[in-house]
C-alpha cells in the first residue's frame, strides 16, 4: 500500500514547483479513501483486520487532516467567498463545509486515542464503540469526499482566478512550513 501520511515537502504547492492546490486538495481525498479503507478493514474484522495502514492512518488523522481542513476552511472558502456570484449558493456550500469537518473533528477525537491503544497493544477501552466510531467516520468522511469532489472542487475550478491558484499554494506551503511567505490576494 502507498504511504498515506508523510508527503515529500519537496511536493507542496508552491509558486516555485507548480503543484496546482486544487489538485493538492483532490490528491488528499484520495488519501482519505485510503485511510477509511484501513479503518473499516480493522473495524470489521479486529482480530483478522492486522495493524497493516493503522500507524499511517494514525499520523494523517493526528497531523495532516488538519493542515487540509485549514486549506479548505481558512484558505479556499474564504477565496470562493470573494469570487462566488449570487447563484452558486456559496453561503450555503461554506456552512455546510464547516458542519461536515465539525462532525468528522468530533468523532476523529474518540477514533484517534482508540487507535493509539492499537498501536500500543494495549486493550480498547469500549470494543463496539470504538468500531461503530470508526465505520461512521468512514462512513461520514466518504460521503464528505463524494460531495467535496462534486461540489466545492468543481465551484474552485469555475470561480477562481489564474492569480488564486498560486495563492493558494504559498498558504498551504508555509502551513506545512515549507513555503514561501505568504501574500495577499491579487
Amino acid at each position: 500500500m502507498a504511504p498515506l501520511s508523510s508527503r515529500n515537502q519537496n511536493a507542496v504547492p508552491s509558486a516555485d514547483t507548480g503543484l496546482d492546490p486544487i489538485d493538492w486538495i483532490v490528491d488528499d481525498h484520495f488519501r482519505q479513501s485510503a485511510i477509511c479503507h484501513v479503518l473499516e478493514r480493522v473495524a470489521r474484522n479486529p482480530r483478522h483486520g492486522g495493524n497493516s495502514g493503522l500507524e499511517s492512518a494514525s499520523l494523517y488523522l493526528q497531523e495532516e487532516l488538519p493542515l487540509h481542513l485549514a486549506d479548505e476552511e481558512d484558505d479556499l472558502v474564504p477565496l470562493l467567498g470573494l469570487r462566488c456570484e449570487v447563484g452558486d449558493r456559496f453561503g450555503e456550500i461554506s456552512v455546510a463545509l464547516r458542519e461536515n469537518h465539525d462532525s468528522e473533528r468530533k468523532l476523529i477525537g474518540t477514533v484517534l486515542p482508540e487507535l493509539r491503544r492499537i498501536l500500543a497493544g494495549e486493550p480498547l477501552a469500549n470494543p463496539v464503540q470504538f468500531f461503530g466510531n470508526a465505520l461512521r467516520l468512514c462512513g461520514m468522511i466518504r460521503r464528505h469526499l463524494i460531495w467535496e469532489n462534486a461540489v466545492l472542487v468543481p465551484l474552485a475550478r469555475k470561480r477562481l482566478k489564474n492569480p488564486d491558484f498560486p495563492y493558494l499554494a504559498r498558504k498551504m506551503a508555509t502551513r506545512r512550513g515549507a513555503g514561501s511567505r505568504p501574500t495577499g490576494v491579487e
